[in-house]
């Protein structure tokens, strides 16, 4: 993405996580509950988008090896702190884009990310997303994504900017892409095999309990 798109994207999960906190709540979510029914004790793990750090807390306590990157200086911070609350330490806390090759090749057995592709709003950004996933991964390693679906689109508080692209009335500039079955096999279904596609839903904070429903 151009510098001044991730700079916005910083500055917009900086706010939210120094002035909402855990928004998502503070145990896994439901993908870091799927990266850890597949993935075998000690893999070398990444979190695309940590955020606050509540699933890789979760990961880091089962034994596995955990890297992050994510654009928000302010989620590195309280991630870290939640690290050493729980007494876990990360490999590795990157504050960068994940789309600019910051591991090496072929440096993860699992990456995971949740609620973090469907703020990716242009075709090139999503193919750039799957390739730096693809040259990321060792071989036979799995990918698992936990992303917004169309279910839960409410066109009354959005407006549509492009074909599955809305923006939120009340957040200028904050742009979701409703992902569904099709969008799946026509990002990810030429460089993935695609085991599975499983419906869940998680609520946005404890304050304000709105479902959100999601595809992983």
């Amino acid at each position: 993405m151009p510098a001044s798109v991730n700079h916005d994207l910083a500055h917009f999960w900086d706010e939210r996580f120094a002035n909402e906190g855990a928004i998502w709540g503070e145990g896994p979510s439901p993908t870091a509950h799927f990266v850890q029914e597949l993935a075998q004790p000690g893999r070398r793990v990444l979190d695309v988008g940590f955020g606050y750090g509540r699933d890789m807390a979760f990961l880091l306590k089962q034994g596995h090896r955990v890297c992050g990157v994510d654009l928000s200086h302010v989620g590195q911070q309280k991630a870290q702190e939640r690290l050493n609350r729980e007494g876990v330490e990360a490999e590795e806390l990157k504050v960068a884009d994940y789309a600019e090759h910051v591991f090496p090749a072929e440096s993860f057995d699992m990456i995971f990310s949740h609620r973090v592709a469907h703020l990716l709003t242009t075709p090139e950004a999503i193919a750039r997303f799957a390739e730096v996933t693809h040259h990321l991964l060792k071989p036979g390693g799995v990918f698992c994504l936990g992303v917004r679906d169309t279910r839960d689109l409410q066109p009354e508080d959005m407006v549509q900017v492009s074909p599955s692209v809305y923006e939120y009335k009340h957040r200028p500039g904050h742009r979701i892409r409703y992902w569904n079955e099709q969008s799946f096999h026509e990002v990810f279904g030429t460089m993935f095999d695609i085991e599975s596609l499983t419906l869940a839903t998680e609520p946005e904070s404890s304050t304000r309990p709105v479902p959100t429903h999601l595809t992983i």
